[in-house]
């Protein structure tokens, strides 16, 4: 996309809310309150809700809430400035520390732009189950802080609420209207970096749905229905992230145990070392030992208990060396399960 189109788009989309019937949105003010904020950036339609408000502190937070959701797909504050910047807000705040402590893994703060005029320090972080792209930002917005973070397809719902605590009224877009891709590509390319990659609510959505399925029905014994549900699964990543990531392992190697247990033993091993190479560089660390564990597993219903010992044992050996599983893999050994 050339520089004139975006700029072109962009008016293109000003003039149109200009137009727009829908009246002025207005910042939630009370708890349960909401307001309706258009769709992310892959057409979910969102809201934003009030959920937590302190008049003693000034702090108040606002969740944005999507259809399809159950929790909040992004989450926005604002408490009084005090001794904190736009960069501490996301390097040293309890708030950050929790998600880095926590699911997520980050990136250092980088400068970035919110709404092509709100100044941000960015950090762009990704959930350590599954590699799905998440973020953090932290402003100075007059007299306040302001931090956000969430699911990345609601950076538009993000950029609207920071607006409105700006004190700006936000006219929504509507659906279909010309020009508002291209303005969320452009959102998301300034706030986030020009090689970042969006993945939409109902692709993570899919992802999990299909690995839990896949699990459950494996549990059941269904195995047949287990394999088109991983194969769903496969597709749901691959759609998001393309073929062939760490991120595809995970469903592989769920796909070389059904079809093993199955007994389709060519298939499995052809699953498994699709599998192999990706499983060691996931974004989940756990998806290696579930990996050498079902190899083993099958390996052990073929009567190749050399190749299962092997398995296990390197299995064993990185929960307890990168995982520190020492506790329940003594409990196991003693069972004699490990």
């Amino acid at each position: 996309m050339t520089k004139a189109s975006i700029v072109a788009s962009a008016v293109v989309l000003v003039a149109s809310l200009a137009t727009s019937p829908s009246s002025a949105q207005k910042l939630p003010q009370a708890v349960g309150e909401e307001v309706a904020l258009g769709q992310s950036v892959s057409g979910v339609p969102c809201r934003l809700r009030m959920t937590r408000t302190n008049a003693e502190t000034g702090n108040q937070v606002w969740a944005v809430m999507c259809e399809g959701w159950t929790n909040a797909a992004g989450s926005v504050f604002r408490e009084p400035k005090r001794r904190w910047t736009a960069e501490t807000i996301v390097t040293e705040s309890a708030w950050v520390k929790r998600l880095i402590d926590g699911p997520h893994e980050c990136e250092g703060p980088k400068a970035g732009r919110v709404a092509g005029e709100i100044n941000a320090m960015v950090r762009r972080c990704k959930l350590r189950e599954g590699g799905w792209p998440t973020f953090a930002l932290g402003a100075l917005i007059g007299d306040s802080i302001v931090g956000a973070s969430g699911n990345p397809d609601v950076l538009p719902q993000i950029e609207a609420a920071m607006q409105l605590v700006a004190g700006r009224p936000v006219q929504v877009a509507g659906q279909n209207r010309q020009g508002l891709q291209e303005y969320n590509v452009r959102l998301l390319q300034e706030t986030l970096g020009s090689d970042f990659r969006n993945v939409g609510l109902l692709d993570v959505v899919a992802f999990r749905n299909h690995n839990r399925l896949t699990a459950e029905l494996d549990n059941m014994r269904d195995h047949v229905g287990a394999e088109t549900a991983a194969l769903r699964w496969l597709q749901a990543v691959e759609k998001a992230f393309g073929p062939e990531t760490g991120a595809s392992a995970f469903p592989l190697t769920f796909l070389g145990l059904v079809t093993g247990r199955q007994g389709r033993y060519a298939e499995a091993e052809a699953y498994f070392q699709r599998a192999d190479a990706l499983a060691r560089v996931s974004p989940d660390p756990n998806v290696l030992p579930y990996h050498l564990t079902f190899r083993a597993g099958i390996a052990q219903q073929r009567g190749d208990l050399v190749t299962a010992k092997r398995l296990a044992d390197e299995s064993v050996a990185y929960r307890r060396s990168r995982l520190g599983q020492n506790k329940l893999l003594g409990w196991l050994e003693r069972k004699g399960q490990a």
